[in-house]
């Protein structure tokens, strides 16, 4: 859960943090050492989400990409992939379909 309590579930509530918090880093507890503005510019403009998944791919795409335009145009990335339990030919299909996302 988000710490705004907005978004539940694997992956999206840490982009959710990101955005609430920089929005408002006092929900963190954070005082920033720059003003807000900065912040928020450099979020914006050099900022990428990323996860780690040892889930299927096309459950990762699935979950990221049904909710992912509230975070637009922030990009994301997959920074971990396992392909636990998966076969050799489902683990070069989910490769093949990363590279082509």
């Amino acid at each position: 859960t988000s710490i705004d309590g907005t978004v539940q579930g694997a992956g999206l509530f840490g982009f959710q943090d990101m955005a609430v918090i920089i929005e408002d880093p006092s929900l963190a507890q954070y005082q920033p050492r720059t003003s807000l503005s900065k912040l928020q510019e450099a979020y914006r403009s050099r900022w990428i989400h990323g996860l780690n998944a040892r889930a299927p791919w096309s459950y990762v795409e699935q979950m990221v990409t049904r909710s992912y335009d509230k975070f637009a145009p922030i990009p994301w990335y997959l920074g971990e992939y396992a392909g636990n339990d998966e076969d050799e030919a489902s683990i070069q299909a989910s490769l093949q379909s990363m590279n082509q996302r």
